[in-house]
């Protein structure tokens, strides 16, 4: 997540894994600006909204499969897709992708979607 992009509100809602709401902010670290995600709530509450979005998103692409409407929400991010690159630390997807992904998720959002 680019610092301006989250200036200009392009992340409205943001998820972990788990469904815990975050908020995107941007620190100014020396003279770089940097992103950083901040836990919105205490415990996840927004696991149903996130695993509908996952739906939605999936659904669009090459990596639905049938009955993953049945899945629980680890098995859906499981079905997401990964770069082809070799993992790289922690086996983390490449940061590009992730952006890309979390753009389209957005996307998806702002159209309604997932809801």
């Amino acid at each position: 997540m680019e610092p301006v992009d989250v200036r200009r509100g392009e992340y409205q809602r943001v998820f972990d894994s788990e469904g815990l709401l975050l908020t995107p902010e941007v620190e100014l670290e020396g003279r770089r600006e940097r992103t950083v995600l901040k836990s919105g709530e205490a415990t996840p509450s927004h696991a149903t909204e996130l695993r509908n979005t996952l739906l939605e998103f999936l659904a669009r692409t090459k990596f639905a499969t049938p009955g993953m409407d049945q899945l629980e929400l680890p098995q859906l991010i499981a079905l997401m897709p990964r770069t082809g690159r070799p993992p790289g630390p922690r086996n983390k997807p490449n940061a590009g992708f992730l952006e890309s992904l979390f753009r389209e998720l957005v996307s998806i959002k702002k159209r309604g979607f997932g809801s």
